[in-house]
């Protein structure tokens, strides 16, 4: 017992404990972002179901509403959605990866800025460019939907 150099042992035992602790911490940590990826996918998910489904009626509807019916749809029925996806787009890149969240994100974003585009075409009356940006959001919403199925059918 007299060579045990009793000052380094006692460190070196203290720094062990240490990143025993640090590696429990980091576990429970890492079990509970993978509960919110997974929560904040779910609503990725199920935001970008209700856009399809909301642009698809206002795109069959539009000739059918006025231009404050068509902002008050827009302000009503997407912008939540939009709002809700884009909170919770970080997800992506760590279910999927940077690459397959670019291309989703492209097509959401281009659909955004159309829906955007559309709104401010409504009030200001021009029902016009306010079909032909619904239907090009309509397009990029679908894309994006396309693109996401796809990444849920490859293997992670």
């Amino acid at each position: 017992w007299s060579t045990v150099k009793w000052l380094w042992y006692g460190l070196s035992m203290a720094a062990g404990l240490v990143g025993v602790v640090l590696l429990r911490s980091t576990a429970k940590t890492a079990e509970q972002d993978q509960g919110r990826v997974n929560e904040n996918y779910s609503t990725v998910q199920s935001s970008l179901v209700a856009l399809n489904q909301k642009i698809g009626k206002l795109d069959r509807e539009l000739s059918s509403m006025s231009p404050e019916q068509s902002v008050q749809y827009i302000d009503e029925g997407l912008a939540d959605h939009f709002s809700d996806f884009a909170d919770a787009r970080k997800s992506m890149i760590q279910r999927f990866g940077l690459p397959s969240y670019a291309e989703i994100m492209t097509q959401f974003a281009s659909a955004e800025r159309f829906v955007n585009r559309a709104w401010s075409a409504s009030a200001d009356g021009y029902m016009g460019e306010v079909k032909d940006c619904v239907t090009r959001a309509k397009k990029h919403l679908a894309e994006a939907q396309q693109l996401l199925n796809k990444c849920e059918e490859k293997p992670v």
